[in-house]
């Protein structure tokens, strides 16, 4: 065996003396490349939750260590057995200190070289520390029962769909053709794919060879036989890529850039961190022999899915689901048609994990067209006799740990694999019936309802809580957080059943659901085998696409029994502010919130409702996780009495709800200090040396930068911890260490910048911030009656308009003061929209699109504050020239003619958001409002971004466009960005530095052919890549089509001149052989092209009209302005007036189309 490095570390205790060996290991890490691990006491822990008891974990040294372990491009190796390996002395009067202060971490090299190596935590004898043992091989698996998996892969070889043709029989049954084919891949697989790694290998043996023989360069047999191993490894490296990639469950990082290592890494690392190696039993001892852990976990599960009560009482109460759905039976009930079939499949994920038949939905996805008749037909079938679902409804489940280092069994979350055939049938179910949810789930439930999200209840629960802690006089109150124990595990399926119908689900519905929860087999993945089959009796499965919302209309039934309590006046909720709404219980699926005044009297009315809910249901409550939360007044002895008849804990703070920190106090740092955590946590898996910079790039926005925007969402998070995200950010992409600060190529303002400026597309975490709060204060406006809009209109509306005025004080909460102060901002971003006139100020309001004030902006003294936009209309409702042009400049003037004269059927003014054409808000706009104007970089950046090629020379070209590589600089023309010249650049540069920096390395004896075949593999991208990497582009016919005959063509168009500021719009009516009826042009004013397009569709389509058009198709190059007419997007309550004006005209007598075409066709 090739040999591999271990450091023994013993770390001082005293910090000062640590750091130094930290940065001696750190500079010896920058030195290896050999397999290594390192173990030892290191005195150090790298999270809170490595320590119980004792004074309150130093998070800064915290972060130090785990800034150390990332420098050094270090893993944790998998361990098994007790968390904590030392314990400290016991203190009279103080608890007992445990730490985890031992530890064994590798490198890649170690944990790719030794992919099933493990440590184990063994008792403690005689020392205050545990030993580890490292084993460096895992127990031979002689089991050998591993489940068959469809390697995506296998799509990319040239046979593979001619094979599946050949074995695919048309007609036959779905289910027996997958269970023929699956052992005909395996043959396939062998004969003729083979083992990709072997083959790999020999491809390389045979390119040296050719290029180490002494007729290299002169033979043109050896010149034809490297081309030919050229493209074969090439397919064979992308292979290897995907293969990786759909084991590691990842997301693709970068398009057309090789991420192998990474991918490979991740998947060792995510197969050791899922290995079960001991757990403790019921007596508390830890086992590890494998056999015995299997009887442990099969006899766990079989137990918790078992029910001891079939048949239970249902829950009668006064309140139902509201909502009388026999009105959509027919829709509900309806056989499934061939669209609603492929979208369910096409909107799972690709390389998402497959059921128990191995087969994922990529197989289905890439092979539709050999497949989907037979697909569709037997999801027909199944539809019509559920009882069929019996057969597609065998499911593995895997454990995935609920909590780090799990050590019972309890901790570790059932998922279900379910075969997608099922799941297509599921997801039918749920496409049709989450429409509905709104109008049939109380506003108390957030979870998988369309238009609420998590944060509504974040927002609900941390006011209540504010509220709480600040409470005085006599009335005291309680929150109750109560935990579910395996609340989906548990649920009982009569009661299921009971909820559908008292829903008023038709039978046949109902009937296909029934089927689907009872008729599931499990089997459990363990540790890559399968254990014997067993069968549930009630529960539902985690990963079934169905079960969230079974499971949330099921939750409604707790919502009715608190209901009937409230209005009954036996529960007393809490109220926000005076005449706020009252706040009984918040729901997120199986997260519970309670809130009742703090009495023996309101607890047995607390435990009655859960009593009878449990009751019914199959749920238990754990009463050791179950938190009591009272407010500031309430008295000791009220608080022991209450402890006493629930048995729940009684907790100075709430701590997290749904992942947010919603505990009072002005520390909002500390609050916040978990998402630094949890970046560093991510960076901890993603070492530099198995990313591209292109690499790097694309997980820093799409997952590190994602982390502290859940938190962003209800709460305003301190600049400096802002700072501290981006200073992560930046040492990420450019390879940072705490020791040494690696040359930043490129200026982070200008990395910042949009794509299309010269930038990265980077966003600052500050701003973002911002942005997310402005959504916040954009839906107090437009959905003022969301729950938690009315809280906080309630609790600090203080009789005024929150339209006009949002202001703080002192002793509101940490949100309220910061929405409070980017109100002044905000407003700068929201402009009235013109509906009849009669609410906008005509002087003191925004309403037109500069978002300016008129009364700054009068060349006369104002008279009238109070006018109207209506009152400056004439007798004929146009606008009054005479009245504008007197007291207003003529910029002004032209603004304001170029809206639409208010008019009484237009409806009610509403606010829009000036950052979209839409009028509608976007986080993404009032992003970009805040940055303004930024200076763009010359340089034709979007041919950069939008060249059809590889992310990584994409990436390279944009560096090396800023003349910033590590070599020397070269000129570069504008001209000629195509797939030659960007592969040429690329290869060149590498091959540069190979020369510098690379002793043994020899350029290719033809640079040309290797260029050319990147570049000519680039092009044929399309051949192997799967969709989710696919970036197509479609070819348009250039050309002017005439319409149907009887039918009439309207072509529009709207443009705005820059140096003048001017706009106008115009248009054409042609009839079927294209002959010309009649034009128009009109000048507009002052506006956008958007506004000019709509002004020229809406002015063609009143001229069809007044000549009597009955059959009329409107075609323009604005796809978004027909999106909006067609109600395709989503407009709120700020749709234009123009897009209402023209909806009015699509609701009259006639018949319309409309049709997108190029702008680039001539007229």
């Amino acid at each position: 065996m090739d040999p591999w490095l271990l450091t023994i570390v013993y770390a001082s205790p005293r910090e000062h003396e640590r750091i130094g060996t930290w940065s001696k290991l750190q500079h010896l890490a920058t030195n290896i490349n050999e397999p290594w691990l390192m173990m030892g006491d290191f005195n150090e822990i790298a999270s809170p939750n490595e320590k119980k008891g004792g004074s309150q974990v130093d998070i800064r040294k915290c972060q130090q260590f785990n800034n150390w372990i990332n420098n050094c491009n270090l893993l944790e190796v998998t361990t098994a057995g007790t968390k904590y390996t030392w314990r400290g002395p016991k203190w009279n009067g103080r608890d007992r200190v445990f730490k985890r202060l031992d530890r064994v971490l590798c490198n890649i090299n170690w944990r790719l070289r030794f992919q099933e190596g493990f440590a184990k935590v063994l008792p403690r004898v005689q020392s205050d520390h545990h030993p580890i043992i490292v084993f460096t091989e895992g127990e031979t698996n002689i089991n050998n029962n591993r489940p068959f998996r469809f390697e995506a892969a296998w799509i990319s070889h040239e046979e593979f769909h001619t094979f599946l043709k050949d074995k695919w029989g048309e007609g036959s049954d779905l289910i027996y053709q997958l269970d023929n084919l699956t052992p005909q891949l395996k043959e396939w697989n062998n004969n003729t794919f083979g083992n990709i790694f072997k083959r790999k290998k020999e491809l390389l043996t045979r390119l040296n060879g050719i290029q180490n023989s002494p007729n290299y360069g002169y033979s043109i047999f050896l010149e034809n036989l490297e081309k030919e191993l050229q493209e074969q490894l090439a397919i064979t490296l992308y292979q290897e890529e995907c293969l990786w990639f759909q084991k590691s469950r990842g997301k693709w990082i970068a398009d057309g850039d090789r991420n192998t290592k990474y991918y490979h890494s991740k998947t060792i690392v995510r197969r050791r961190k899922n290995k079960i190696i001991s757990l403790r039993n019921n007596e508390g001892e830890w086992v590890d022999e494998q056999e015995r852990l299997n009887i442990m976990v099969r006899s766990f599960y079989t137990q918790l899915y078992k029910e001891d009560q079939p048949i239970r009482d249902p829950i009668v109460s006064w309140a139902t689901y509201p909502m009388n759905l026999e009105v959509e039976h027919q829709i509900l009930s309806a056989a499934v048609s061939f669209t609603e079939c492929k979208k369910a499949l096409f909107d799972m994920g690709p390389h998402k994990a497959p059921g128990e038949d191995g087969y994922p939905a990529i197989f289905f996805q890439q092979c539709w067209d050999t497949i989907g008749n037979s697909l569709y037909q037997y999801v027909n079938q199944v539809w019509s006799n559920p009882s069929l679902i019996s057969s597609i409804n065998n499911t593995m489940l895997v454990m995935i740990p609920k909590v780090d280092k799990p050590a019972y069994i309890s901790q570790f979350r059932p998922i279900a694999l379910c075969n997608v055939t099922y799941k297509i049938i599921t997801k039918v179910i749920v496409n049709r019936i989450k429409p509905l949810l709104d109008c049939i789930i109380s506003p108390y439930q957030s979870s998988f309802i369309p238009g609420r999200t998590i944060h509504h209840n974040i927002v609900v629960a941390q006011e209540m809580v504010h509220s709480m802690a600040k409470m005085k006089g006599n009335k005291m109150f309680m929150s109750i957080k109560i935990d579910l124990e395996k609340a989906y595990d548990r649920l009982n399926w009569n009661f299921v059943e009971n909820c559908l119908t008292e829903c008023k689900f038709p039978p046949k519905l109902i009937n296909i659901i029934h089927n689907c929860i009872t008729s599931p087999s499990f089997k459990i993945l363990w540790n890559g085998d399968k254990t014997d089959t067993f069968s549930p009796t009630r529960g539902i499965r985690q990963g079934d696409p169905l079960s969230p919302y079974l499971f949330v209309i099921c939750m409604e039934r707790l919502s009715h029994i608190i209901a009937d309590q409230v209005e009954a006046r036996y529960w007393k909720p809490m109220r926000a502010g005076r005449s706020g709404p009252q706040i009984s219980h918040l729901l997120f699926a199986d997260d519970l919130l309670l809130f009742a005044e703090a009495s023996i009297e309101q607890v047995h009315c607390v435990m009655h409702c859960l009593d009878q809910f449990c009751q019914a249901s199959g749920q238990k409550i754990n009463n050791e996780k179950t938190q009591i939360y009272f407010s500031k007044n309430v008295d000791q002895g009220t608080k022991d009495d209450i402890l006493q008849h629930t048995g729940f804990t009684q907790v100075n703070s709430l701590g997290k709800y749904l992942g947010a920190n919603i505990s009072p106090g002005r520390n909002m740092r500390g609050k916040f200090q978990h998402i630094i955590e949890k970046m560093q946590s991510k960076l901890s898996g993603w070492k530099h040396q198995c990313l591209s910079l292109a690499g790097r790039l694309t997980l820093m926005k799409s997952v590190l930068s994602s982390i502290p925007y859940y938190h962003m969402q209800y709460a305003k998070i301190p600049k400096t911890l802002c700072e501290d995200m981006e200073k992560i950010q930046r040492g990420f992409l450019w390879g940072d260490t705490e020791q040494k600060r690696k040359p930043h190529l490129i200026n982070w303002e200008v990395c910042c910048l949009p794509k299309k400026d010269g930038g990265l597309g980077i966003r600052n975490p500050h701003q973002m911030n911002i942005a997310f709060l402005m959504k916040m204060l954009w839906n107090m406006i437009n959905r003022p009656d969301d729950l938690w809009c009315k809280v906080l209109y309630n609790k600090y509306g203080r009789n005024k308009d929150l339209r006009v005025d949002v202001s703080s004080q002192p002793y509101d909460s940490p949100l309220w003061k910061a929405l409070a102060g980017i109100w002044d901002q905000f407003q700068q971003y929201i402009v009235w929209q013109l509906g009849d006139g009669n609410h906008i100020n005509f002087w003191m309001d925004r309403w037109t699109p500069s978002g300016s004030f008129l009364m700054q902006e009068a060349t006369n003294q104002v008279i009238d504050v109070t006018l109207k936009v209506k009152d400056v209309l004439t007798g004929e409702g146009k606008w009054d020239l005479n009245f504008l042009t007197n007291n207003l400049p003529l910029n002004i003037v032209n603004q304001v003619v170029a809206l639409p004269a208010p008019k009484d059927t237009d409806g009610p003014d509403t606010i829009g958001w000036r950052g979209t054409n839409t009028r509608h808000f976007t986080v993404q706009s009032a992003y970009e409002l805040q940055r303004g104007n930024v200076h763009p970089v010359e340089g034709d950046w979007i041919r950069v971004w939008n060249w059809q090629g590889p992310h990584r020379i994409q990436t390279f070209m944009w560096d090396w466009f800023f003349k910033n590589l590590s070599n020397e600089e070269y000129g570069l023309q504008k001209e000629g960005w195509k797939t030659i010249f960007m592969v040429a650049c690329w290869y060149l540069w590498m091959w540069r530095n190979k020369n510098i920096f690379d002793e043994d390395f020899r350029r290719p004896a033809d640079p040309i052919h290797v260029i050319l075949k990147m570049a000519k593999d680039i092009d044929r991208c399309e051949h192997y890549n799967f969709t989710i990497r696919q970036r197509q582009m479609d070819i348009i016919f250039i050309g002017w089509k005439c319409p149907q005959e009887g039918w009439i063509k309207l072509n529009c168009d709207g443009a705005h001149k820059k140096s003048v500021d001017l706009a106008g719009c115009g248009g054409l009516l042609r009839d079927s052989d294209g002959r010309w009826i009649q034009g128009y042009t009109q000048k507009i004013g002052t506006c956008d092209a958007f506004h000019a397009e709509m002004w020229g569709m809406y002015e063609g389509m009143k001229l069809a009209r007044r000549r009597g058009v009955t059959h009329l198709i409107v075609e323009s190059d604005s796809k978004l302005l027909i999106d909006m007419v067609t109600r395709r997007c989503n407009l709120s309550g700020a749709t234009p007036i123009l897009i209402r004006r023209i909806q009015e005209l699509i609701s009259m007598d006639w018949q319309t189309r409309f049709q997108h075409t190029s702008p680039e066709y001539p007229l």
